[in-house]
């Protein structure tokens, strides 16, 4: 979760009866946040037992005190990844690859192979409903883009090609990774994980590129991604209009974790601008009929 608005984390230095030592990461939830009960802490908990079977780069699991009997909240212990995120990369290349393949280990997480059933789903219908919930804050927003994006949302649900669901992060962007000497070590934050649709997280993770570093590094991302696919990735720009929309609506909370991480160069007027952008092109994609 951005920010640390949903939980905090800790580093802990720890040294057994041997004398030898270790570390480990302590994951909080926030108390006051009705979201966060003792189900979601499991469900996040068993979410990274899973991707850790699956070969997704993440923390390994611990231990899990979803009723908060130590610390009063639901809390975990992970184990610690060395490294730090990364926003800025000085090699674009090697970032928006190996951003892409951590993406689509992710998504190779399938019910096919695994059981997803126990998790939420963001599929046709959820984004549909989500959609019509917008409605009114889309409107009170009196923005034309907004207008225009929502229209063209709602008038491309039954005409887009929707793909069969997959293990989605929900929220994917470089925030929720480490980094280690350049390369990628792991995917952090499962808390909003779901099964849905793949496309979702390259549009998160391609808006907040774009917010924080242009045009150029999220467009590189994109193509990343699509061309690691094993099959083509069809009607991308609904998904990043979609996201776009979201990001109007709330890029004032995303900028909270963005100043947390040193990202204060991105400000109100910069992020609505490029989150503007943003919709526009993906606008101009749809409109094209492009993917």
């Amino acid at each position: 979760m951005r920010g640390g608005l949903g939980a905090r984390t800790q580093v802990l230095d720890i040294e057994d009866a041997a004398g030898v030592r270790s570390r480990a990461v302590l994951r909080v939830y926030l108390p006051g946040r009705t979201t966060l009960t003792p189900q979601r802490a499991g469900r996040e908990f068993r979410t990274i037992e899973l991707v850790q079977s699956a070969g997704v780069p993440s923390p390994r699991p611990l231990y899990l005190d979803a009723e908060g009997k130590y610390l009063g909240e639901p809390a975990m212990l992970l184990s610690y990844l060395p490294g730090r995120s990364m926003y800025q990369p000085r090699g674009v290349n090697v970032w928006v690859r190996e951003l892409a393949q951590a993406m689509h280990a992710v998504h190779a997480v399938t019910p096919d192979r695994h059981d997803l059933t126990w998790l939420p789903q963001r599929g046709r219908e959820e984004l549909a409903a989500e959609l019509e919930g917008m409605r009114e804050r889309v409107d009170a927003l009196e923005d034309g883009i907004a207008s225009e994006a929502f229209a063209a949302l709602e008038a491309n649900q039954d005409r887009i090609a929707w793909v069969e669901p997959c293990l989605i992060h929900e929220d994917f962007w470089p925030g929720n990774t480490v980094w280690f000497r350049g390369r990628l070590t792991g995917v952090i934050d499962w808390a909003n994980a779901c099964q849905g649709d793949p496309r979702l997280d390259p549009a998160q993770c391609c808006i907040d590129s774009h917010l924080v570093n242009g045009v150029a590094v999220s467009a590189a991302l994109r193509d990343a991604y699509a061309a690691l696919a094993p099959r083509a990735v069809p009607d991308q720009w609904y998904f990043d209009l979609y996201v776009g929309l979201r990001g109007l609506l709330e890029y004032e909370i995303w900028l909270i974790g963005y100043h947390d991480a040193g990202l204060t160069f991105v400000t109100t007027e910069l992020a609505r601008e490029r989150v503007h952008d943003f919709m526009r092109r993906a606008l101009d994609a749809g409109a094209k009929g492009a993917s």
